[in-house]
């Protein structure tokens, strides 16, 4: 039996669900298909898989960018747990010290992220290019179009939604990016305790760190019955179907809610503005290059941005906002989910497509056409 390695980032050996959520359809499908599917490690010996030589693996799978070593690098496969160039740049860009050696594919969720490859490491993108960078969807999505998908997700989280609306807030796991949710939370909560809308707060992997996390948790035990919390491990795909609307960050969940056609408020009080302002403002037809400069100290404030350039604010297919007049911008957002669909639908387009619940069906067929098994 052919044996294919799949390997996620863990934190101190714990499991993140969230990662391994990117691989498991494609592991599952793989598995259902007769191959020898197992879980390797992330830390050194990258791959190891216990009991199984790691010469005798055909290939691997993984979601992480921020491989270790390449010594197996000409036998992975990248498919990205998150979506920003910077990961994606990674494709490229490994170990810069050793030896160029390419991956042996990558399983692009949408046309954006191979496009970047291509046409900021020209060079190395050639040398994917030939065949290896399919643009396949991103398997995660997948869940989303799971049998009764609603209906199992409120019981499975125990939800009790009283309002006909639903309004998604989940922020970054990330915590580098954890400014935006410290800044945000309490403005957030008190919005939502004055709008005839359900919140649903799903924080991502590091939100136990993050400042005002505590403030969260001691919310949600004596906050009103419209606004409840999900434990961060919890997939968010699925949530995704019982929203109206989506408020996060520079978190991927932008570029993943708008694939569902879910109107999206991207918040942009981070200490990182670029983190969320890419794919949109640096890519932005509207604006002339350089419009916004990252560099620049300080950096230019992105509501002069928006004033200058007004279609800049929905560029990347998202609205971005601060917290001043959020609350109207949610409204909007939930009321008249059409307004900005044409931009939405355009870049969905173009960074999470196609998704249409047979995302790991084509990865699997890439895999077994790209690795010969």
């Amino acid at each position: 039996m052919t044996a294919v390695g799949f390997v996620a980032a863990d934190i101190e050996g714990r499991i993140i669900p969230a990662h391994n959520s990117v691989l498991q359809p494609i592991f599952d499908l793989l598995s259902r298909s007769g191959f020898d599917c197992k879980w390797g490690q992330y830390s050194e010996p990258w791959g190891t898989i216990s009991g199984v030589d790691r010469n005798s693996v055909s290939c691997w799978v993984t979601c992480e960018p921020g491989m270790p070593s390449n010594q197996f690098i000409d036998r992975t496969f990248f498919h990205p747990h998150g979506l920003h160039p910077t990961e994606s740049a990674y494709v490229m860009a490994r170990a810069p010290n050793e030896e160029y050696r390419p991956w042996l594919g990558y399983l692009s969720p949408g046309s954006y992220w191979s496009g970047y490859i291509n046409s900021t490491y020209t060079e190395r993108g050639d040398a994917l290019h030939a065949g290896r960078l399919p643009v396949t969807g991103w398997a995660k999505m997948d869940a989303a179009f799971e049998p009764n998908v609603k209906e199992k997700t409120i019981q499975a989280h125990g939800l009790d939604l009283p309002y006909s609306k639903t309004v998604l807030y989940a922020p970054t796991g990330n915590w580098d990016w954890a400014s935006s949710f410290d800044k945000s939370i309490k403005t957030i909560l008190t919005i939502f305790e004055g709008l005839a809308y359900n919140l649903i707060v799903k924080t991502g992997n590091y939100a136990m760190s993050f400042q005002e996390y505590g403030t969260l948790l001691d919310y949600l035990t004596k906050g009103p019955k419209h606004i409840r919390g999900i434990h961060y491990d919890a997939n968010v795909v699925p949530l995704y179907t019982l929203a109206d609307a989506v408020i996060t960050d520079g978190s991927s969940v932008a570029w993943e809610a708008i694939a569902l056609d879910k109107p999206t408020i991207q918040l942009n009080n981070m200490i990182d503005a670029v983190t969320s302002l890419v794919p949109g403002i640096l890519d932005c037809e509207n604006c002339p290059y350089g419009a916004y400069d990252p560099n620049s100290k300080p950096p230019l404030e992105i509501r002069a941005l928006f004033k200058q350039y007004p279609k800049c604010r929905f560029c990347g297919g998202v609205e971005k906002t601060g917290l001043e007049g959020l609350r109207e911008t949610i409204i909007r957002n939930v009321e008249n989910p059409n307004e900005h669909a044409d931009i939405r639908h355009e870049w969905a387009k173009k960074v999470n497509s196609p998704c249409d619940g047979h995302v790991a069906e084509r990865c699997v067929a890439e895999i077994r056409r790209i690795a010969g098994i």
